[in-house]
C-alpha cells in the first residue's frame, strides 16, 4: 500500500514538473511594413509583434545627410538622432538570437548593443568599429542565454534596418491526464489496482 502511494506522489510530481517547449518563431523588422510612417518617433508600431522601441529612435528614408555625408537607403531605416545615443528595444519574450544591419551616418566610429535580460547583461558588444563605407550586420547567436532588451549605445548618431531574431522557446506544461495518457502509464496503474 505505502508502495503505491509513494509511486503516485512520484508520478504526479514528475508530471506537473514536465514541460515541452513551444516551437520558437522568428520576427523580422524591416520598417518598411504598413504602418510605419516617415519621420515619427519609433515607439509602439511593432507592439503586435511583441516589441516597443523608446529614446530617439525617428523613421527616416531616401538619402539621410549628415555633415555633408550622404549615403542612399533601400527602403526605410532608424535614425538614432541624439548624442549620445538612447534609444532600447524591448521585446515581449525572451529571444535567442539578433541580427540587425548598421551604419554610421558619415566618418568611422564607435557603436554597440548592450543586450539584457531583465537587468543582467547577457552580451556588451558596445566597442564595435564601424569603419565603412557600407552597412555591416551585427549578430548574436545566443551563446551567453536569451535577452529581451537591446540597448543601443553609441557616443554619436547611427542607423539600423532589417533587424531579426528570434523568440526563446518557452516551456509548456503538460497536464497531467495528457502526460499520463502519453506515457502508457494509465494502463499500468489500472493493471496495479486490479492486482
Amino acid at each position: 500500500m505505502r508502495n503505491t502511494a509513494t509511486c503516485r506522489t512520484a508520478l504526479a510530481a514528475a508530471a506537473f514538473s514536465f514541460a515541452v517547449a513551444a516551437n520558437a518563431e522568428t520576427v523580422t523588422l524591416t520598417f518598411d511594413e504598413p504602418g510605419i510612417t516617415l519621420g515619427d518617433a519609433l515607439t509602439n508600431q511593432y507592439a503586435s509583434e511583441g516589441v516597443t522601441f523608446s529614446g530617439t529612435a525617428i523613421i527616416k528614408n531616401g538619402t539621410p545627410d549628415y555633415f555633408n555625408n550622404a549615403f542612399t537607403t533601400d527602403g526605410n531605416i532608424v535614425h538614432f538622432d541624439a548624442r549620445p545615443t538612447d534609444a532600447v528595444m524591448t521585446l515581449d519574450l525572451l529571444a535567442d538570437s539578433l541580427s540587425i544591419d548598421y551604419r554610421r551616418p558619415g566618418n568611422s566610429g564607435a557603436l554597440g548593443f548592450e543586450l539584457r535580460n531583465g537587468a543582467s547583461t547577457v552580451l556588451d558588444a558596445t566597442d564595435i568599429i564601424w569603419s565603412g563605407p557600407d552597412w555591416e550586420t551585427f549578430t548574436y547567436d545566443g551563446s551567453n542565454g536569451a535577452f529581451d532588451t537591446v540597448l543601443f549605445v553609441s557616443t554619436n548618431k547611427f542607423v539600423i534596418d532589417n533587424v531579426s531574431f528570434d523568440t526563446a522557446p518557452a516551456p509548456v506544461p503538460v497536464p497531467l491526464p495528457l502526460w499520463l495518457a502519453l506515457s502508457g502509464l494509465i494502463p499500468l496503474l489500472r493493471a496495479r489496482r486490479a492486482a
